[in-house]
Order: structure tokens, then sequence, then C-alpha cells
């Protein structure tokens, strides 16, 4: 099983009330992290994978630095609709911290248990390369398949929605 993390910025937006987590007038980032689960499927008779991931890979800039402007990269006539990721209105939902550095917290998460999707060894591969080939300085991030180990829930409450 793998989890897929959309990071998402909230916009402070004139007459919509921003979430406690993101005190007006803050420098802080004010970050929603939406959890959604893919199974894995390897060998002879695995799927193809999702067509989403799919072309989430084909469009990934190359050669990044760590998050930021450079980063990015237009695709005419794509729009992501985010909630196409969400495999039903099931979700559980904390206050945490990010996964990678800094591991900031403050970070408003949302978790869909329910698994969305299949995803094949060829994308799961692709994945991995994508998010392990990072620089920094012009040097190479190396381990970045994974950030962080399973924290401790440290007084957190996880809420679920019906």
């Amino acid at each position: 099983m793998l989890e897929f993390h959309l990071v998402t910025k909230l916009v402070p937006t004139p007459g919509v009330k921003m979430p406690k987590e993101c005190p007006e007038g803050s420098d802080k980032l004010c970050l929603a992290v939406f959890g959604v689960m893919y199974d894995l499927r390897a060998g002879d008779g695995a799927p193809q994978g999702d067509s989403t991931i799919q072309k989430i890979i084909d469009n990934l800039p190359k050669k990044c630095e760590e998050a930021g402007k450079e980063c990015k990269k237009n695709v005419p006539g794509w729009k992501l609709d985010l909630s196409s990721f969400f495999p039903n209105s099931r979700y559980q939902t904390y206050t945490g911290s990010l996964t990678t550095p800094p591991c900031s917290e403050g970070v408003m998460w949302h978790v869909f248990p329910t698994v969305k999707e299949t995803l094949s060894e060829v994308q799961l591969i692709q994945l991995q390369q994508a998010v392990s080939t990072a620089t920094l300085a012009d040097e190479p991030v190396v381990d970045r398949v994974n950030n962080r180990i399973v924290q401790k829930l440290n007084a957190r409450h996880v809420f679920a929605s019906r």
C-alpha cells in the first residue's frame, strides 16, 4: 500500500473565514494535506495503473530543487481536479506536521483510508525516482523515498467523518 500526499496551501480570501490553524496576519504557511491510499500490484496480470497518476508522472518537472517556484511545470489544457483523487467522502482528520523537513506543526491532515485505485509496479518506481532524485545546492539529495518514521499520537485528536 502507498499513501499519496496532496499538499495544498490555503490562501486568505476576502470574506472567507480561515481555519484556526491559519491565524490572520501570520506569515506562517497554512497547509492542508490530503492522504490518499493506493494499492500496489506487480508482475504478470498487474493493471496498467491509475491514469491520473500516470499523467502526473508524465508531466513532473525535471531536476528540481526542493519545492519552490523553480519547480513548476504548466501543462496546457489540463486542470487537475483534486476531488477526483478522493475515493469517497469518508476521511479522518487531525492537526499534525509535515512529513518532510522541516516537519513543521500546524498542518491540517485529511486521510482517506479507503483504497482509491491500484498503481502498477512501473508507476511506483517512477514516483520513487521522482521524489528521490531532487537536488539541493547542486548536490543530489538521497534517500527521500521515506523522510520520516511514523510518529506517536502526542495527544492529538483524530476525528472521522460519517
